[in-house]
């Protein structure tokens, strides 16, 4: 298979190493998931603009007959009246559920059925009975730019549906209908061919200008959400989750649960080998969390303010909750960060003590008003592991044996 060639831009010159691809092909994300997300996120508005172009294509269908009678001085009647006819209708029809329907795929098929049958109707009308090279050369046009413009915002696709659709609809005109004059089969071809053009060379600078300004959006909005240090979702992105979790429970009784972690003696951590030890003392405690959580799960890690973490469960079992908390204090115990943290430069040939965590467990109650309230429960059962002699777990209505202070 031969290798795709790529176009490859820079999101934001803040976020390293962020960068995305978009194959020049097909002027689609390298990223699957990515390329989805972009789909959904457009085609509200897609859907609205294919509405409209299937709807004009449809006017102009049924345009023919005053333009027969004014320019051609011959009406339309008998079989290509009903053609025509038909051919209006498949359009209505075609409009119809493109505005009921809110799925991709319906609304895909419509805009390719439209740009085929619509124009295709109305070009066969002319070709067996009414030599007007304007309303041709309209149609064929007209749906050139549709299929370019309307076909889910994949150029390939787009481009392929609109040379079949010249294929259909010119021959129908030159071949099918009577002989034309050279000049008019000169002129069509040339103007088909302007269109092709023009449609491949727009739709290409609007298909990547679109997902070029949709990812840096995106990746303006994820680092906006992390915190820098530790590369865990920040305060800011937390609050949101908790607000979404506490929706989900009012509206389905999904129970969300927080817990609220504090490094234990972290102040004489940083005071003691100083804020760089502190730093590296941070990320290792992140990573730790963050290893500690199911790959999978809906579960979330935020760093919440210095030396604070906060984990997000959203629908688990208060016997679940524990047990993760008790996992994740194991997890630092074991994690070797007091070795780590010591600067190669240091008089201190080890830092004694050992990085442990007190944590909090607060899951949502009636008592509640908002979220807040739960992060507060959580922070109120944090302090009092601090007061129970740290390095253990403690939740907001009772209090749990810990396996953490157990050597």
């Amino acid at each position: 298979m031969a290798t795709t060639r790529r176009a490859k831009f820079c999101a934001n010159d803040a976020a390293a190493g962020s960068l995305f691809q978009i194959t020049r092909v097909r002027a689609r994300f390298d990223d699957p998931e990515r390329e989805q997300r972009f789909i959904r996120q457009q085609f509200p508005l897609q859907r609205r603009s294919a509405w409209a172009a299937v709807v004009v294509m449809t006017l102009i269908t049924m345009g023919q007959w005053p333009l027969a009678r004014v320019v051609g001085n011959m009406p339309i009647a008998g079989s290509r009246a009903w053609i025509l006819g038909i051919g209006a209708a498949v359009g209505f029809l075609l409009s119809l559920v493109m505005w009921s329907d809110r799925s991709p795929k319906w609304t895909s098929g419509a805009v390719v059925a439209a740009a085929f049958v619509v124009p295709g109707m109305a070009a066969v009308v002319i070709a067996v009975g009414t030599e007007l090279v304007s309303q041709v050369t309209l149609l064929v046009a007209g749906g050139v730019f549709v299929a370019y413009f309307s076909s889910r915002l994949d150029l390939l696709a787009s481009t392929m549906t609109a040379f079949i659709y010249s294929a259909v609809t010119i021959p129908a005109w030159l071949l099918v209908g009577p002989t034309s004059r050279p000049a008019d089969v000169g002129y069509t071809l040339a103007v088909a061919s302007l269109a092709h053009f023009v449609g491949v060379a727009e739709a290409r600078r609007v298909h990547q200008e679109l997902r070029n300004s949709f990812a840096q959006r995106e990746d303006l909005r994820q680092l906006s959400a992390i915190d820098v240090l530790t590369g865990l979702a920040n305060r800011r992105s937390f609050n949101e989750r908790s607000a979404a979790a506490w929706r989900v429970w009012t509206s389905t009784g999904r129970t969300p649960t927080v817990l609220m972690l504090d490094i234990d003696h972290f102040k004489r951590l940083n005071d003691t080998l100083g804020h760089q030890a502190g730093d590296i003392a941070l990320r290792m405690v992140a990573d730790a969390i963050r290893g500690s959580l199911r790959k999978g799960s809906n579960h979330q890690v935020a760093r919440y303010g210095g030396e604070e973490f906060v984990v997000l469960l959203p629908a688990e079992e208060h016997h679940v909750a524990h047990a993760i908390a008790e996992r994740i204090g194991a997890a630092v115990r074991g994690a070797g960060i007091e070795q780590a943290v010591v600067p190669r430069n240091s008089t201190i040939k080890s830092y004694d003590r050992p990085i442990t965590l007190s944590v909090g467990i607060a899951s949502a109650a009636k008592a509640m008003v908002n979220p807040q309230d739960l992060i507060d429960a959580a922070d109120r059962a944090m302090y009092r592991a601090k007061g129970d002699g740290r390095d253990c777990v403690r939740c907001e209505d009772h209090d749990a044996p810990s396996l953490l202070s157990v050597p």
